[in-house]
């Protein structure tokens, strides 16, 4: 991506000049800074990253193996002596990063016409027997790739209908 002056007002969009470099704190790495030659507003290369004003970018890599290896997030925070608050925002961050990844995967690999579709459910929990999820899947029969997904509330069944009934009223 190229980099543009960050001001609204600026007319010159095309033309920084660059302005020496600074060493940032948490990980030591030293970040190219530009200057824009029309309105003298500063900027740096580290406005393209997806990390950009994260305190403990470092960190990004090991929660996401951590949390894919079923570890809680109050874990995962006492491991890495952070803050849960600090892990939960990590992983919204992830979870963002991941959707965007795999729209564009999906647009890149499934844009032509998908001929055979295949759709499968599975029923699971949220907390007890009495709240069952149905989760639907789309696949793609002849790649196997997985294209949608999505979760859905469904009502209880089997023995314990009538007690959910009455304790959640669905």
């Amino acid at each position: 991506m190229k980099i543009i002056c960050t001001r609204i007002s600026c007319l010159n969009q095309n033309s920084l000049q660059k302005d020496g470099f600074y060493c940032r704190k948490n990980d030591s790495k030293f970040i190219q800074r530009y200057r824009c030659s029309l309105c003298g507003k500063k900027t740096s290369s580290a406005q393209l990253s997806a990390c950009y004003r994260q305190k403990k970018r470092t960190i990004n890599p090991t929660i996401e193996a951590l949390y894919c290896s079923k570890m809680s997030l109050r874990r995962i925070a006492q491991i890495l002596c952070v803050d849960k608050k600090t892990v939960t925002r990590k992983f919204i961050f992830l979870a963002l990063k991941s959707r965007r990844f795999n729209q564009l995967y999906l647009q890149k690999n499934f844009s032509k016409s998908v001929s055979h579709l295949q759709f499968d459910d599975l029923i699971s929990k949220e907390q007890t027997k009495m709240k069952p999820l149905s989760v639907t899947v789309a696949v793609d029969a002849s790649t196997r790739k997985i294209l949608s997904l999505k979760t859905s509330q469904i009502a209880a069944f089997g023995h314990l209908a009538h007690r959910a009934k009455k304790k959640y009223g669905k």
